[in-house]
């Protein structure tokens, strides 16, 4: 989860990004994992433009994001081609929107730059009226929206005050009902983003350099236990192993995968504003950025040889795979460019 700083430096202005649909591959996946190789082909499409797209999300047939434009933030909706654009809804405040989560009915955002909050709109909407919050503003004070995540039953989150990042809210909201449960407040230096299954809420944190994932039990007052050594930002769950920038980890065992099975070591997704996703057998991945020339990369989950797909902007932030192309957001200039898997 990316800090809401960032959303200063977002700046106008369309940087193209060539594609190899093909692509070209390095000398292998894993430790021996390959330069990035020259791009070609096509263009990626640039599919939504002035938007100062942030989150972005793919469920069949329609492509989710947050907007920060101005005068105000705003859930919007459209499909995978990038037609019939719609404003869900928008925030009460011009609130700093950042990642999202979908399921079948609703659409859930985290937004905030003086109280962060977790939103709800229905996917379906088309009135452009305010978002829902589900979280008390005068008990949830904290002011930077660090993570997301969602079960068929709950939508997690977890909040950290813009001066302190040492201290951390994680919790829970159930879908029926909208109650909310405060797991825990961890006082620690934690990391950003969050994944989560029925039994747990995991996340990287620790001292700078002695990051560790972790994990808190879904219940009222849990403290946090390590599962593997590293960092593993912005984690993604897949059945019962978790892939992040140092990995990935087999939770059945709590023991750490290979961690360079999945990810090359030239770019070490961790570094940077990286971000994963994953269709199928296939998983994505964001590389670069931070003012560098980024790239996306795919290959096999289980590990292997991880070919480039094509270049990113510099400032390669959210992805989300759809079975037959990829949507990537680019904090640079706010676009959400589209490329053929």
């Amino acid at each position: 989860m990316k800090k809401a700083f960032l959303l200063s430096a977002l700046a106008s202005g369309l940087i193209a990004a060539a594609c190899n649909g093909g692509g070209s591959s390095g000398t292998g996946g894993g430790p021996d994992g390959g330069s990035p190789s020259s791009s070609g082909g096509s263009t990626a499409t640039v599919l939504v433009d002035g938007e100062k797209a942030w989150g972005v999300a793919v469920d069949g047939s329609d492509l989710f994001w947050t907007s920060n434009a101005d005068p105000v933030a705003s859930i919007r909706k459209a499909s995978l081609d990038g037609t019939g654009e719609v404003t869900l809804c928008t925030f009460q405040q011009y609130d700093s929107a950042e990642p999202l989560v979908v399921d079948a009915s609703d659409v859930y955002a985290l937004a905030g730059t003086g109280s962060a909050n977790v939103y709800k709109v229905s996917r379906t909407a088309t009135s452009g009226g305010d978002c829902t919050p589900l979280l008390d503003p005068t008990k949830y004070t904290f002011s930077v929206a660090w993570g997301i995540a969602q079960t068929a039953s709950r939508v997690y989150f977890a909040l950290a005050p813009a001066t302190d990042m040492q201290s951390t809210a994680f919790g829970f909201i159930d879908k029926a009902s909208g109650q909310v449960t405060e797991i825990a407040v961890v006082t620690d230096r934690v990391l950003g983003g969050i994944a989560a299954d029925d039994q747990y809420i995991y996340f990287s944190g620790g001292p700078l350099t002695q990051e560790k994932l972790q994990r808190l039990a879904a219940s009222a007052g849990s403290t946090p236990s390590v599962v593997a050594d590293g960092q593993y930002l912005d984690p993604v769950l897949d059945g019962s192993r978790l892939f992040g920038s140092s990995g990935s980890v087999d939770l059945t065992s709590g023991a750490p995968g290979n961690p360079e099975t999945a990810f090359s070591p030239e770019l070490p997704l961790g570094s940077t504003l990286g971000d994963i996703a994953i269709s199928g057998d296939e998983l994505f991945e964001l590389r670069g950025g931070g003012g560098t020339p980024g790239s996306v990369w795919h290959g096999p989950k289980a590990g292997g040889t991880f070919r480039k797909l094509c270049d990113a902007g510099t400032f390669p932030n959210r992805i989300a795979a759809g079975t037959t192309a990829v949507f990537f957001t680019d904090t640079d200039d706010g676009t959400i460019r589209k490329a053929t898997r």
